[in-house]
């Protein structure tokens, strides 16, 4: 006897994730603190997660605030820590609490003490966040209105509409500037000094170096184990790759088509996006990314010297603010992503007005050949461990069944049956 969850005669594929809103009511905007469908948020346009469970977002628009989703239980309460929402707050000034002020706070990330830095982007500056005691003080890093772009040190330097921002292991925060270029800020004693790591004049998508590189449209910027960048670049519809070599920051086209836009999951330059926006990585290096004209998540998974790119929720074309599974959920121009420790997404989806939560719980399937069972489950699964036993007995003993392999986008095991009964499960 066997027990299993599914069976499959084929790999299992990247399995969808399960949608569901946790903050707001859809097209219902506003800047109330509260739990679930009692809080509200107006422009959410940028998400980042602590190593806690905390969920931090920048409401922009009318609300121009900084915000933070806390679980509590089944439950999710939204409040607010610096930023004052309405048009009076429309302006960048430092202080504590409701006291600063921000313009146009887009996107943020997070050190690994809870200090939290926002790209503004009508304010083109590079905001800190230090919470003290009970409070959050915002203080200027660098910036001090919109363009032209400028390096230099503290508000010696400008931006123009910043849309993204990363932190690396060595404490140096990228952003994406709509000038087209990627920006450094680097505290160098108590300054912080602004250079320009890639891009150049114009808007176009071309691989390179420094800035001999060319970006169409950048938003989205994460940081992986390897300080290698990865960028969101909306105009182009592709993702990018910006590798550090000694010096210099070589810069290549990991997935999509230069200035082709689609849906096509796939390889490469064979997957097709339709203008991606925000974008996230997790600790083993996947990257998950949202389309505004897609309405879709996508993920992308690297595999040798290739770029798997498969869709974890939405309909490509079609927008709405349906929860469900896979393409049974629909999203309304999601701008932000962010994933947490658990490896669950959340999605600011921003015409909807809502904040969205992907859960992934994984479907162990089963092929049966002769004296053999091979199991497969998604290598997503990466915290999960399969497990064997002769009996389903709330005392049984589970054992770590056969070590798997990696198969496409699946973990594999390939068990012998000896005519006894065998039972598999996968416990996290």
């Amino acid at each position: 006897m066997i027990a299993v969850l599914a069976a499959a005669a084929t790999p299992a594929q990247a399995q969808p994730y399960t949608w569901s809103t946790v903050i707001g009511v859809a097209g219902r905007r506003g800047s109330i603190d509260g739990t679930n469908a009692g809080g509200l948020v107006a422009n959410p346009t940028g998400l980042a997660t602590d190593n806690a469970g905390g969920v931090y977002l920048t409401d922009a628009g009318t609300n121009n605030t900084i915000r933070k989703i806390t679980r509590v239980g089944a439950d999710y309460v939204i409040t607010t820590l610096a930023g004052f929402p309405g048009p009076s707050g429309n302006i960048s000034v430092d202080g504590t609490n409701s006291g600063a002020r921000f313009m146009g706070p887009y996107a943020l990330t997070m050190d690994t003490t809870g200090t939290v830095y926002v790209a503004e982007n009508s304010g083109s500056r590079v905001r800190k966040l230090s919470q003290i005691s009970t409070n959050w003080v915002a203080t200027t890093l660098a910036g001090s209105s919109m363009g032209p772009d400028q390096d230099g040190t503290n508000n010696s330097a400008s931006f123009s509409l910043l849309r993204g921002i990363t932190r690396d292991a060595m404490g140096r925060l990228f952003v994406t500037d709509g000038g087209n270029l990627i920006r450094m800020v680097m505290s160098v004693g108590t300054n912080w000094v602004v250079t320009t790591v890639a891009g150049g004049a114009g808007s176009s998508t071309l691989d390179g170096t420094n800035t001999a590189a060319r970006f169409a449209g950048p938003y989205g910027i994460v940081v992986d184990n390897s300080s290698n960048l990865f960028v969101a670049e909306a105009g182009g519809n592709v993702i990018r790759k910006i590798t550090p070599i000694g010096t210099n920051w070589v810069v290549t086209t990991v997935a999509g088509l230069a200035g082709v836009s689609g849906s096509a999951d796939g390889t490469n330059s064979d997957a097709r996006f339709f203008t991606p926006k925000g974008l996230t990585i997790d600790p083993t290096g996947n990257l998950y990314v949202t389309e505004e004209n897609n309405h879709a998540i996508r993920r992308i998974r690297s595999v040798g010297t290739n770029w798997i790119v498969t869709t974890l929720g939405g309909f490509p074309g079609s927008s709405g603010t349906t929860d469900g599974t896979g393409a049974a959920a629909r999203f309304d121009t999601p701008r932000a992503i962010a994933v947490d420790t658990n490896g669950d997404l959340f999605v600011a989806d921003f015409a909807a007005a809502v904040i969205r939560f992907g859960k992934f719980i994984p479907s162990l399937q089963f092929t049966r050949s002769a004296d053999q069972l091979v199991l497969q489950w998604p290598m997503l699964a990466t915290n999960y461990v399969l497990e064997t036993s002769g009996s389903l007995n709330t005392n049984a003993n589970w054992s770590p069944a056969s070590p798997p392999v990696a198969f496409g986008e699946d973990f594999v095991s390939t068990n012998a049956l000896y005519g006894t009964n065998s039972f598999f499960r996968l416990r996290k």
